[in-house]
């Protein structure tokens, strides 16, 4: 049996979300149902259950309890979705970007859907409560945070600082503490993240030579 991605990955998103409802107490107040309220703060994907447990998350189930194989049917590589729960609404997911299996970015803004092709993404830049996203063709701003975002993108993008992730096949060159991308723009590297990003920028290099 042949399965669609598209829709399996909005049907675990969707059991994660109703699974994670505050159960309707008669004998509770509206505090306590609060105090046990928690949130889905972060959704992840792996190639296998053990990396997921690994970092932190919990699989997404099918309706039988099972961990859902995203790609279950297809003859593709195992990818397992996991999400991380919180008590604090701030740090709640919001909104949810959908990933293409075929390598593009949905874009989703409530008025215009669009599939933005993962090579044409030059960087993403947290500004407050959005995200500034720079292709090769235009600016597109998404009500979303970089940790939300982070989360579906593949690994040639990289976390260079609280404000920005970067996708390194647009990355000029790196000199000091300084990242020059192929539209002219230079970020700042973070100081926590600067080992990082050295490192994925010479491993991703020599797997493009």
């Amino acid at each position: 049996m042949r399965i669609n991605g598209k829709k399996v990955i909005a049907l675990a998103i969707t059991i994660v979300m109703l699974c994670l409802q505050p159960a309707q107490s008669l004998s509770g107040t509206h505090a306590e149902a609060e105090s046990r309220q928690q949130y889905v703060a972060r959704l992840k994907q792996f190639d296998s259950v053990k990396a997921l447990e690994k970092a932190g998350y919990e699989p997404v189930c099918d309706q039988d309890g099972n961990t859902a194989d995203l790609n279950q049917g297809t003859g593709k590589k195992a990818v397992y979705l996991g999400y991380v729960k919180t008590k604090n609404p701030e740090e709640a997911i919001t909104d949810i970007a959908v990933l293409d299996m075929k390598g593009d970015y949905i874009f989703n803004d409530y008025k215009t859907t669009l599939q933005i092709p993962y090579n044409e993404i030059i960087c993403f830049t947290s500004l407050k409560h959005s995200v500034d996203i720079l292709t090769t063709k235009d600016i597109f701003k998404q009500r979303s945070t970089l940790n939300t975002i982070a989360g579906y993108l593949p690994d040639c993008f990289i976390r260079c600082h609280r404000s920005n992730i970067v996708n390194m096949k647009h990355i000029y060159k790196i000199e000091g503490t300084t990242i020059s991308l192929s539209n002219h723009l230079t970020l700042q590297i973070g100081r926590s993240y600067l080992n990082d990003v050295r490192k994925a920028f010479m491993a991703f290099a020599v797997r493009m030579r």
